[in-house]
């Protein structure tokens, strides 16, 4: 009975199969017909049937994201980019890629709003970013503590373009190292990176080291955006910016010092920490505005300029001369 029943499928497979050859052949010989028949009416006419070409433009804005795998020891096997409004993840974009620790990776996307994540190779460490605007390009940084808050450096400059970044606990006698390492944010880029809570210092240079900018005690606990202008003249806790202007020929800056007006401050410790203002650069400088007393001393300790009441109830600068 089985071998029966199986016979059977078998020869009605086979004439589906028949049947479905025959209608393959029918519907040939009739398209043949039906293009010689038309390619006759044309002969006929004495014309040519040009083929239509027909292209589409789309207008769709790419932007590109950038992981930078910051960390000493995690590679990053897995990367999420969700639009903010999806419910899901979707699929994961290295598709069997992996990020080892010193390297970058970047990949392109359709501008918008989008919900990111990354993960290790095991599920261990695993760090998301809700509500990232990718309408411009963005580099992400990875440090060792992929569950920390992240800050966000946008440069919304025309002109300068930012190649150094120091990150440094409030109070801190040095900036350390550098923490773009080779990574420009030019303007219109912003760049992100994360770090453990606490209080910061942060000063951004350009590749010149000729223009510097300084946020003093910036709380980060969660995301925090850092948005650099031509000038730097507001900073988001509402302090204002005072700009040291080298406009000296030949002297080079290597120590500045700011304190209250009132002479009974100390001056205290010098906020350049081993970076220059060479001749025609400038260093800002944020702060609550009110009146300080400002010295600059040359890197051979020669000389030096004082002032000891100087108005920054708004962003100033300040030249050396």
């Amino acid at each position: 009975m089985i071998n029966h029943l199986g016979y059977t499928r078998v020869r009605q497979n086979d004439r589906k199969k028949e049947n479905g050859m025959k209608r393959y052949i029918l519907f040939l010989v009739m398209g043949v017909l039906i293009f010689s028949i038309l390619a006759c009416g044309s002969e006929e006419a004495g014309s040519t049937v040009e083929p239509t070409m027909s292209s589409t433009t789309s207008s769709t804005t790419t932007s590109t994201l950038t992981i930078m795998n910051n960390t000493q020891t995690i590679t990053i096997c897995y990367l999420y980019i969700s639009p903010t409004t999806a419910s899901d993840w979707g699929e994961d974009k290295l598709q069997g890629t992996q990020i080892a620790p010193g390297e970058n990776y970047s990949i392109v996307v359709e501008a918008g709003i989008y919900d990111l994540k990354v993960s290790d190779c095991e599920g261990v460490n695993e760090i998301t970013r809700e509500a990232q605007d990718l309408s411009n390009p963005l580099n992400w940084g990875l440090a060792e503590e992929t569950s920390n808050p992240a800050l966000e450096i946008i440069n919304n400059t025309q002109t300068v373009t930012i190649c150094y970044l120091y990150i440094s606990p409030a109070g801190s006698a040095a900036w350390g190292e550098d923490k773009l390492l080779g990574t420009k944010i030019e303007p219109g880029k912003s760049f992100s990176i994360d770090v453990e809570s606490g209080i910061y210092d942060l000063k951004v240079e350009d590749c010149n080291h000729g223009s510097s900018t300084i946020q003093n005690a910036l709380e980060i606990n969660n995301l925090v955006r850092w948005t650099l202008t031509e000038s730097s003249s507001v900073d988001p806790s509402g302090k204002v910016t005072l700009r040291v202007q080298n406009d000296t020929a030949n002297i080079t800056i290597c120590y500045l010092y700011i304190a209250g007006s009132d002479s009974s401050i100390p001056w205290g410790d010098d906020i350049l920490r081993g970076s220059q203002i060479p001749p025609g650069g400038t260093f800002d400088f944020t702060l609550q505005p009110g009146f300080y007393k400002i010295k600059a001393i040359d890197c051979g300790q020669t000389g030096e300029v004082v002032n000891l009441h100087q108005d920054v109830t708004k962003s100033v600068i300040w030249s050396i001369k």
